[in-house]
């Protein structure tokens, strides 16, 4: 598998671990040929059928393979093919930030009730109320299944879950082609004119059944004695990756925040992400999805229209601005009074964080009669000196005032604006936008295109150094450009542009075109010049990384079978908890340091993932 491509390495090497070596050899198979029937599958895996179908039925319940009935209507028989999906693996390579996150947000019980869940692919409320002892403890649990529904992190599943989804958008196309042949027999109807019929009323009857929500009807159940509402105990639930993807989106949001403009205004907007994280836009675009399915259908698929995409792009950033999206400086006010302190911010730390002249100190003051002939220099200081003073009485006057939500200190107001307003400042970098006086939303659609290419370019600086940095934004600038018009513009000698420049193109960061300055088109008079593209060079970037994510993987494993003669030794039951006693120095040295490379590796892996976050899911 590491010879096939990236994610076969990396998912068969993650599935190897946690399912065993059978259901990653049947999902490595499954994701080379795309779509099998199972004696396909069994053929091509040449194992026996029991074990083929007992890694199916693994891999189909924890969203690692996804099937589709098919059935031929003139022999009128279905046959069952199978595919594999990445849903689930991305889950097992999140699931130790997802259980940390949700026990850091909500306690350790909707930890566990979600470490589940993961562990199971699906589970009901009833199901596991039955592990659960005393009435107490089973109302607590049902609570906190309530707020991970609510809140979105659970979701109930139907019966399209576990099915394809390209499969379920052909059949509907399949379905739309016979109908509208049926209807007009007969009739002379152009190609292009008959396929544009026929994707309208596909997309709408798509959306229409994607749309269709039959079990969140039945999700809660009314109980007129119960304080909460109580989640329905037979309908099966599973862990939202989209959902676990928006927080991602908002951490780095914060993060890049913090590093752009500060502490205090990145916490002030992680507030503001968290205020409006659940409402937001799915980081993954299913129209855009459905768009590029229309456009390879029919005789000649002409791929996905540029000016599609942007008209989809145009609508999601129309959503961004929806009514519920937008926040104001007395709701920030709020949410800083109610979850402050988890994100590390205060009203106290607030304070005089951004000096306002408008409010308290927008009064001219006379020259002073103290000048000495220098009335600029003796005017500044009296004001600076007025300034600290006032900042320091307000100070001591607030000291004992108490945080009151809905009689706000005007010049906190006036801080957490200048904040806002701050964050907004940067059109290139706009992490809020002022969409009315006094208004801002997140600008989610925008904002993930030029999060993912900035820390591309961070890589790159890291990785090939400064200067590769600055040649690439020159390139980038002019779109098209030769060595020598880059070495004049970044004011460095051609010998070290040349070297750049070839380092670039190595790592297919870079674009080479010849242009050629005669009718033969001879190589010896052709000028070479260079273009970056974002999107084929993160690309290649991302693949590069979930490579080495393999590696690590690959690496943890060989290194735990070296060994594999103290590891069982450390896990037999007579000897845990009594290393130090049973366990020979000799060993006891080797444990340290396994465990010294484990940890090592495990914090590699961790990085290596946190670049996947922004190149796999927020390029689009």
């Amino acid at each position: 598998m590491k010879t096939k491509s990236p994610e076969s390495f990396l998912f068969t090497s993650l599935l190897k671990l946690v399912l065993g070596e059978q259901a990653a050899y049947v999902f490595g198979i499954l994701l080379d040929h795309k779509r099998l029937t199972l004696p396909q599958l069994q053929k091509m895996c040449k194992m026996k059928m029991s074990a083929v179908k007992k890694s199916l039925v693994s891999l189909l319940q924890l969203e690692c393979a996804v099937y589709f009935e098919e059935t031929n209507f003139i022999t009128d028989k279905s046959q069952t093919y199978y595919s594999s999906s990445f849903s689930g693996c991305y889950k097992f390579l999140y699931a130790n930030a997802i259980i940390n996150d949700i026990h850091r947000d909500y306690g350790e019980l909707h930890a566990a009730i979600v470490q589940q869940v993961l562990v199971n692919g699906h589970l009901t409320t009833g199901e596991y109320l039955k592990n659960v002892d005393g009435a107490a403890q089973a109302e607590e649990t049902e609570k906190a299944f309530s707020i991970l529904v609510l809140e979105k992190w659970l979701v109930p599943i139907d019966e399209l879950h576990f099915q394809s989804k390209y499969d379920l958008f052909h059949k509907v196309y399949q379905q739309q082609t016979a109908i509208f042949n049926a209807e007009n027999k007969g009739k002379v109807i152009s190609q292009a004119k008959k396929l544009q019929v026929i994707k309208e009323e596909t997309r709408r009857k798509h959306q229409q059944l994607m749309g269709e929500d039959k079990v969140r009807s039945r999700l809660f159940q009314s109980d007129s004695s119960s304080m909460f509402q109580k989640v329905n105990p037979d309908i099966p639930l599973t862990f939202s990756l989209d959902r676990y993807l928006k927080r991602l989106r908002s951490l780095h949001f914060a993060s890049e925040a913090r590093h752009k403009v500060g502490e205090i205004s990145s916490r002030i907007y992680a507030l503001i992400l968290n205020r409006l994280e659940a409402k937001s836009a799915d980081v993954e675009n299913p129209e855009l999805r459905l768009e590029k399915y229309l456009a390879n259908v029919g005789q000649s698929g002409v791929g996905l229209d540029p000016r599609v995409v942007e008209q989809i792009r145009g609508r999601y950033e129309l959503k961004d601005q929806e009514r519920g999206m937008n926040i104001t400086v007395s709701e920030v006010y709020k949410e800083l009074v109610r979850n402050g302190e988890k994100f590390g911010v205060t009203i106290a730390s607030v304070k005089n964080t951004i000096a306002d002249p408008s409010l308290e100190f927008g009064r001219k003051r006379k020259t002073d009669d103290h000048s000495n002939g220098f009335p600029g220099v003796k005017k500044v200081k009296i004001e600076v000196d007025e300034v600290l003073e006032r900042l320091g009485s307000h100070d001591s006057d607030d000291e004992n005032e108490h945080d009151d939500p809905d009689n706000p200190d005007p010049r906190i107001m006036s801080t957490l604006m200048q904040h806002l307003k701050l964050l907004a400042a940067d059109p290139k970098f706009p992490f809020l936008a002022e969409t009315d006086l006094g208004q801002f939303h997140v600008p989610y659609t925008r904002l993930s295109p030029i999060l993912a290419k900035h820390v591309f370019k961070q890589y790159v600086k890291a990785i090939i150094g400064p200067d590769a940095l600055k040649v690439l934004n020159c390139i980038e600038d002019k779109r098209l450009t030769d060595e020598k018009a880059v070495s004049k513009l970044v004011l460095m000698k051609e010998a070290s542009v040349r070297n750049i420049l070839s380092r670039l193109l190595r790592f297919n960061i870079i674009e080479l075109q010849e242009i050629p300055k005669t009718q033969d088109r001879s190589a010896m008079r052709s000028v070479y010049a260079f273009r970056f593209k974002p999107q084929p060079a993160i690309e290649m970037f991302k693949k590069s990384i979930l490579f080495n994510m393999g590696e690590v993987l690959e690496k943890l494993e060989q290194y735990k079978k070296q060994n594999k003669i103290l590891l069982d030794k450390v896990n037999r039951e007579d000897v845990k908890g009594r290393e130090q006693e049973l366990l020979l120095p000799s060993e006891l040295k080797q444990l340290e340091q396994y465990y010294e490379y484990e940890s090592t590796w495990i914090t590699k892996l961790g990085r290596l993932r946190t670049a996947i976050d922004v190149f796999e899911f927020l390029t689009a």
